[in-house]
């Protein structure tokens, strides 16, 4: 049975335009899913559970995709690449439909962002030129379609805590992220599987 899921997968499902495809990633942490349209990289979806529930959330989201691999390589390769480099490079456009202006802002200003680096989310709204918008811009972090791609697990609180994160795992998988992160800066090697992670 697929666990009950947060953040990103809580947002109501929007019917997308044909020509979606989808497909799933092994990685440390399980199996991540990906779903790319003809604008680009849609949604990124860490693990939920077994490979199959990810498979099926995937289909209820985006009706009438088809799950294909090449199709969605650049978006995959990203994901690899993210848990070798910290970096998940060369994803290709993304396609964030109807987000905001705020929100495009605070995503690009994250990719520009490297493995290890921690910022507030005070820091965050300064660096897009709104400082006053911090509140806007967690709720920007809490409903980013792309986690890793856009590393929103980046983000803590001024005082040092590590504030929210809305994705499948919680605070738990965000301290794991920033500390795979802090090694690979200290000179670390990838990230290591979680034991009961499964390939698809």
């Amino acid at each position: 049975m697929t666990p009950a899921v947060k953040g990103p997968l809580r947002a109501p499902l929007r019917r997308r335009p044909a020509g979606a495809a989808f497909d799933l990633v092994p990685t440390p942490l399980g199996v991540c899913g990906v779903a790319v349209g003809p604008r680009g990289v849609r949604r990124v979806v860490l693990p939920v559970g077994p490979a199959a529930g990810m498979e099926r959330f995937l289909r209820r989201a985006f009706p009438g995709a088809r799950r294909d691999r090449r199709a969605c390589r650049r978006a995959a390769g990203a994901l690899r690449r993210f848990f070798r480099t910290g970096q998940a490079a060369g994803a290709g456009p993304l396609d964030l439909g109807a987000a905001s202006r705020l929100e495009r802002d605070v995503y690009d200003a994250l990719r520009r962002t490297e493995a290890g680096d921690v910022l507030a989310y005070s820091t965050l709204a300064r660096r897009i030129g709104r400082p006053r918008a911090s509140r806007a811009v967690g709720r920007a972090l809490g409903r980013n379609p792309v986690p890793l791609i856009v590393p929103c697990h980046r983000v803590i609180r001024a005082d040092g805590g590590l504030g929210g994160f809305s994705c499948v795992g919680g605070t738990r998988l965000k301290r794991r992220l920033l500390a795979f992160e802090a090694t690979l800066r200290g000179g670390g090697g990838t990230m290591r599987r979680r034991p009961g992670a499964r390939r698809s």
